[in-house]
């Protein structure tokens, strides 16, 4: 991998995503909204994906616009959504897959979210260049001007 070089250090790509997602680094870079009212969205990947980046990003988002985000990183199981949705009690799941990720995979963990979604009355974001199906009551994110328009169109924090 090219390194990225910044001044006198030198980065790769790689150990930037590393520190990038590591959980002290995150709370400098992601403030915590201080509206204790303020729907919380939960972040992940589908099970067996490994590409988180965009997810990080994502997250910094949500954060600047008023939400709470939970972070699951990579590889959730789908055994382990329901019991998620009943301890974290999310306004919204936010989930990524890459264009690597497994067509069959991506098609299964889909369906499982829906479920659970539909069931909770939970919103539900796919995210990533992965295999996709288009779903009525879902929301497809493939840029982040996508999840700024969704997330102004679900809540909007009161200004001080």
């Amino acid at each position: 991998m090219r390194p990225i070089e910044n001044g006198h250090q030198c980065f790769t790509l790689t150990c930037i995503i590393r520190l990038v997602g590591s959980p002290s680094i995150r709370e400098e870079l992601v403030p915590t909204p201080g509206d204790p009212d303020a729907p919380r969205a939960v972040l992940f990947a589908v099970e067996g994906e490994r590409h988180t980046l965009g997810l990080l990003l994502a997250e910094l988002v949500l954060a600047d616009a008023g939400w709470r985000c939970v972070w699951l990183g990579e590889a959730l199981p789908s055994t382990e959504l329901q019991p998620l949705v009943d301890k974290l009690k999310p306004s919204l799941l936010i989930v990524s897959a890459s264009s690597c990720a497994p067509a069959k995979t991506v098609e299964r963990y889909q369906a499982e979210l829906k479920r659970a979604a539909e069931e909770n009355g939970i919103g539900l974001a796919f995210a990533g260049s992965g295999p996709w199906a288009s779903e009525p009551n879902s929301h497809r994110l493939v840029t982040f001007e996508d999840l700024r328009a969704l997330l102004a169109g679900l809540y909007q924090p009161e200004k001080r």
